[in-house]
């Protein structure tokens, strides 16, 4: 897009996760940008090496973004450096439909979820570059802090305690059971935060962590995170049909779909662990208690798939 710049507004959005978030407004061209840098935190920085986040996002954008049947927002640019600071700058996406965290989304929303990662699954990312991260890597960098936290008993204390306390412990030791898996290629991280519901579609934001992983990991993380778990209980089944219907392969069938899902609600537990230790106590606290209610539904077929 080439526009004359008189003047850049810059402001500051504050720190996410991994990055440092500016918003960018370009006069008289009236260009909307966010601007993801490399965290400014040292304790962050490190954090998104050690999941290797801005290579992930810088690969993404530069090698994939163009071929997945999903919207995205428009890159303006998208810099790397050898020591492994980055700059990102996407088109703003300011409206959108106001979802309640607490609430979570819609029946609606939910389908429309469902259908966009039946797209973005059904990318054949076997024929890709080898640059696509693949699922173990992220895994065994979540593996780490939960076998050290002290925060689990506190964001768990009931539910499904013992199989959360368990795979906390021993998630490497099963590691297998989730690459033995047919593997998409995933977001790994679904939630309402990173979704922009438009009117012409879903749009999916930030994707400093995707790489390969079992088909049911995204859904397993959406509905975990971004519904209800009165709505998750009434719609779960109906989300996977509507899911597998779209995805129309003959490399998946609904019971290993279901199977895939159930044993993927365990690795949701570092998403609020994550947030607890960022001093979003809160949030962590509804996620934990909706992943909790998840494990315990499915708690006899999660041990039956874990052994």
């Amino acid at each position: 897009m080439n526009c004359t710049v008189d003047d850049i507004v810059v402001t500051n959005l504050g720190p996410g996760y991994m990055s440092d978030v500016f918003y960018l407004r370009a006069d008289p061209a009236n260009l909307f940008i966010v601007l993801k840098l490399s965290a400014s935190s040292p304790e962050r920085r490190e954090l998104a090496h050690r999941f290797d986040s801005y290579r992930k996002e810088h690969i993404f954008y530069r090698d994939l973004a163009a071929d997945i049947d999903i919207r995205l927002p428009r890159c303006h640019f998208n810099l790397m450096a050898d020591d492994g600071h980055f700059a990102l700058g996407l088109d703003y996406i300011q409206e959108g439909m106001s979802i309640d965290p607490d609430a979570g989304v819609d029946e609606e929303q939910m389908f429309e979820a469902m259908n966009t990662l039946a797209r973005l699954h059904i990318y054949d990312w076997s024929t890709t570059d080898s640059n696509i991260p693949r699922f173990p890597a992220g895994f065994t960098a979540a593996a780490e802090d939960l076998a050290s936290t002290s925060a689990l008993p506190e964001l768990f204390p009931t539910g499904a305690t013992d199989l959360i306390q368990d795979y906390a412990r021993n998630s490497l030791h099963y590691l297998p059971k989730f690459v033995n898996q047919t593997q998409v290629l995933s977001h790994m991280d679904f939630r309402l935060e990173n979704l922009k519901f438009l009117d012409e579609g879903l749009t999916v934001l930030d994707w400093g962590e995707f790489s390969t992983a079992p088909q049911g990991f995204d859904i397993a993380y959406f509905m975990v995170t971004s519904v209800s778990s009165e709505n998750r209980r009434k719609w779960e089944r109906h989300a996977l049909t509507t899911y597998l219907d779209a995805i129309d392969s003959e490399h998946f069938d609904l019971e290993q779909l279901i199977d895939s899902y159930r044993l993927c609600l365990l690795p949701a537990i570092y998403m609020p662990l994550l947030m607890y230790t960022a001093g979003n106590r809160t949030d962590a606290r509804i996620v934990a208690d909706r992943i909790a209610c998840a494990v315990n539904d499915h708690a006899n077929d999660i041990r039956r798939l874990l052994r």
